[in-house]
């Protein structure tokens, strides 16, 4: 263990945010919508249908994407875990500066 002047912060208290984690899975079932929404359409199921709602969830997709660029820039970062391999860390490390960060 290191010695550090501020004591560890223990795994329940380094999570996100209930907003976070809904928007985060939100995000994933709209993807899995538009997903099947757009094999409909592409396979002649119910054109009209199929091709409004692929339009609709793309609509709230980006909505809730821009929701989470929001929530994202006033939440703090979750400090890095020193578990992770260095691969891991340099990975975050580079999605992170790519990404909106304060």
């Amino acid at each position: 263990m290191r010695p550090s002047a501020e004591p560890e912060p223990s795994p329940e208290s380094v999570r996100y945010t209930p907003l976070q984690i809904t928007l985060h899975w939100l995000t994933a079932a709209l993807l899995v919508a538009l997903v099947g929404s757009g094999l409909a359409y592409s396979a002649d199921l119910a054109e009209r249908a199929a091709i409004r709602v692929h339009q609709v969830l793309g609509q709230i997709l980006i909505l809730v994407v821009a929701l989470r660029f929001a929530v994202r820039l006033f939440a703090s970062p979750l400090p890095a875990d020193p578990d992770h391999a260095v691969w891991e860390r340099c990975l975050a490390t580079f999605t992170i500066s790519a990404s909106i960060r304060r």
